[in-house]
């Protein structure tokens, strides 16, 4: 069916009372009410109901634009020129199309792949940027695991869609693993937040994939530490979409030049395949792996392998278009996991999950959505000879490291009520139960959130609940559970309040108090211990502080994003007054500056520094290692090519060669400082896109 004539229109966006930026033309075009989950639109009745529509990419005060809720203005504004007309047809009168942007339940921090585009660092990826967000600060600069909001790493969730995953970003500064074209946007939700999300105590990093693209496209990277590329193209006349990305390093070739001792691989491919088997009946497939290696080699010594791991999903969903923009989702994940222990050792975990999710908007004001799920973990790995090890010892390792079967199962629940476009009220809750060597732990966890916006500029947003977690190792390896749910759950509750508003100039600003009450906590102190892999006490602890933010898109030559976050985290157990965590970090501070120099050319910089760990977080002493600073700076310059383009980008990944300290050794001859680097990454790349 050939498009009918491109409608020539302005977007307002009611809650902000700007002009929106990002207007896309398209068939089946959809906007995401929640981070997994989308509705079409209604066909205009202007064009004869044609299966065609507008899709805006607004966030004024909410986190997505609800277009679903969109109408057209009353009364068309008065005709002007917009331009020539487009290949897609002859011009049409303008109209002025009215978002309607809901308040949103949910006091998410995401970003958008369009934001990110010209902010260094990021490489481009809408999941690296998460560390330029409020509250986030890496365990070290370059590994796949951050503290947020004073929570371990071992307490933090990733999903992407419906699939979780044990992380999202390759080793050593690397890219995600996801190729980044499928990425529409990234959020962080506190664990006390959607009812849909479970099974961590800390934060969520949630991806959300973009919709098949209705023609075909392509894009090419070439960087001096890998390369990627990414093509999509439907068949059976549209109803079907097919797309594959893939991303392959050689940082060790830059690595020997610049950081000799170091060595750095990963790899990752990702595909998808969509059909629709009816007008309301949409099947996908889709699949990832993904590789890592990092290490260390000193003179005289043997190499000290950091991260050694490799994961796959395979994941098929189908989905039923509901009356009323709902719909029913049915899918199942299988996966398979991989880690390095010591030497040629791994350890394994192949699972299997199943899921099912209901979302349905009861008449104007009301949507209910409910699911359930079941996970299944069969864990093993490589033993040591039992001759190597003392019977006690090679009997712990066989119960520590040997075959078992841990499974989940939960259902969960929520109720929103919108009275009002400036009003969303949230309440619900999930249950699960988890069990492994015959021990079963039943869990309930209330959710609830608010968002109230007085004014068109102004949001206040409020959000609360309880989450479980299984025990985990002090650091967060894939294929790695500690069995028989040894020491019981971990649990936190997780209160937030969040201020924003939408100042002058386009800036975003926002102020959130947090707070989070962790109890059998299973401690992180980094690398500190002889031996990280062994399970830790469950402790309790609190964390506290404030974040704020300044954001503003790239506009008239001008755009921004800051992030600061002040921070206090404590540790006690039953016997012990409370005392600083082992990953309390007191500041960090995100800047990051970008400038369009008109003609296509872009620069931008990005500075990051926060507080050093403790010391020795077991003494209960202040003292701290030294700070961590960073600069990252990006040049490029974009050209026109037909409906495509092609672009040149130098970036420079600390360019400062900053030293991290993640350690202090000392002995009868005196105190060692152990460091990570300097990791330089000069990248010159080239990309291209259609």
């Amino acid at each position: 069916m050939p498009f009918p004539p491109r409608p020539r229109a302005r977007v307002v966006a009611l809650a902000s009372a700007v002009f929106v930026a990002g207007v896309a033309y398209g068939r089946n075009a959809t906007a995401a009410e929640d981070s997994d989950a989308s509705a079409p639109s209604d066909p205009s009745p202007e064009d004869g109901g044609a299966d065609a529509s507008l899709s805006v990419d607004a966030q004024p005060l909410a986190p997505v634009a609800d277009v679903g809720d969109a109408e057209p203005a009353t009364e068309a504004a008065p005709a002007a020129d917009a331009g020539p007309a487009t290949d897609a047809g002859p011009a049409a009168p303008l109209e002025e199309v009215v978002v309607r942007a809901t308040a949103g339940s949910r006091p998410t921090k995401s970003v958008t792949r369009a934001e990110i585009r010209q902010m260094p660092g990021a490489l481009g990826d809408p999941l690296r940027s998460v560390e330029s967000l409020p509250g986030v600060s890496p365990t070290i600069s370059g590994l796949p695991y951050f503290y947020i909001r004073g929570a371990p790493p071992n307490t933090v969730g990733f999903m992407l869609d419906d699939i979780q995953l044990p992380y999202v970003f390759h080793v050593g500064l690397g890219p995600s693993i996801v190729h980044p074209a499928f990425v529409r946007s990234v959020s962080i939700e506190s664990a006390g937040g959607p009812p849909r999300l479970g099974r961590a105590v800390g934060s969520f990093i949630t991806a959300t994939t973009n919709a098949p693209a209705e023609e075909t496209t392509w894009e090419a990277r070439l960087r001096v530490i890998d390369s990627s590329a990414f093509v999509e193209a439907p068949f059976s006349n549209g109803l079907g979409h097919a797309a594959i990305g893939v991303t392959k390093s050689y940082a060790n070739v830059l690595l020997s030049a610049f950081a000799p001792g170091y060595s750095l691989d990963y790899r990752d491919f990702s595909t998808r395949l969509t059909y629709d088997v009816g007008p309301r009946d949409h099947l996908t497939l889709f699949a990832l792996g993904s590789y890592d290696f990092a290490s260390q080699r000193e003179i005289g010594k043997e190499e000290d392998v950091f991260f050694a791991s490799e994961i796959y999903r395979v994941d098929l969903k189908w989905q039923h278009d509901l009356d009323h923009r709902g719909e029913l989702r049915v899918g199942t994940t299988f996966g398979y996991d991989r880690s390095r222990l010591v030497s040629n050792r791994f350890a394994r975990d192949q699972s299997a999950a199943a899921r099912v999710v209901l979302r349905q908007p009861l008449g104007e004001t009301w949507i209910i959505e409910s699911g359930l799920d079941t996970r299944l973990d069969a864990y093993g790995a490589d033993l040591p000879s039992m001759y190597s090890l003392t019977e006690a010892d090679y009997a712990e390792t066989s119960r520590v490291f040997g075959n078992h079967l841990d499974t989940v199962t939960g259902a969960h629940a929520s109720l929103r009520w919108r009275p009002l476009d400036s009003l969303d009220l949230m309440i619900g809750g999930r249950s699960d139960v988890y069990t492994s060597r015959e021990r079963v732990i039943p869990t309930v966890e209330p959710r609830t959130s608010l968002a109230f916006s007085p004014t068109r500029r102004v949001r206040f947003l409020t959000a609360h609940g309880i989450a479980h977690q299984t025990p985990a190792y002090l650091v967060p390896i894939p294929a790695l559970a500690i069995p028989g749910l040894a020491g019981g759950l971990q649990e936190s509750l997780q209160s937030s309040v969040t201020a924003e508003l939408l100042a002058p100039f386009d800036v975003l600003a926002s102020a959130t108090i947090f707070r989070g009450v962790f109890a059998n906590l299973s401690d992180f102190v980094l690398v500190q211990s002889e031996y990280p892999l062994q399970p830790g006490p469950g402790l309790r602890g609190e964390s506290h502080g404030l974040e704020l933010s300044a954001k503003r898109p790239l506009l008239g030559g001008f755009g921004m994003q800051i992030a600061y976050t002040l921070s206090r985290t404590t540790r006690h157990d039953s016997r012990s007054e409370p005392i600083l965590g082992g990953y309390d970090r007191t500041h960090v501070l995100n800047v990051a500056l970008m400038l369009d120099l008109g003609k296509g050319f872009t620069a931008s910089a990005r500075f990051l520094t926060y507080t050093g760990l403790l010391r020795d977080p077991q003494s209960g002493s202040s003292d701290r290692l030294p700070s961590f600073m960073r600069l990252d700076a990006r040049f490029g310059k974009r050209w026109k090519w037909g409906k495509g383009y092609f672009g040149v980008v130098v970036e420079a990944l600390n360019a400062t060669a900053s030293t991290e300290t993640i350690a202090i050794r000392c002995d009868d001859k005196g105190c060692t400082p152990r460091t990570i680097g300097p990791i330089t990454m000069p990248s010159l790349g080239i990309e291209a896109g259609m």
